[in-house]
């Protein structure tokens, strides 16, 4: 996780594809963007061989 650089209320982190921002008061989340260029299965197959 991330931390906004001048709200403070903001978290950010990768969850898959996506980029998502948290809002810690509110408890809420939303995806800021998603990353379609990953090819998030064959990244997944990489790490687990290791």
């Amino acid at each position: 996780m991330y931390s906004h650089t001048s709200d403070p209320d903001v978290l950010f982190h990768v969850d898959g594809k996506d980029l998502i921002r948290y809002h810690v008061g509110a408890v809420t989340k939303d995806v800021v963007t998603t990353f379609d260029f990953c090819s998030r299965g064959a990244w997944s197959r990489k790490a687990t061989r290791r």
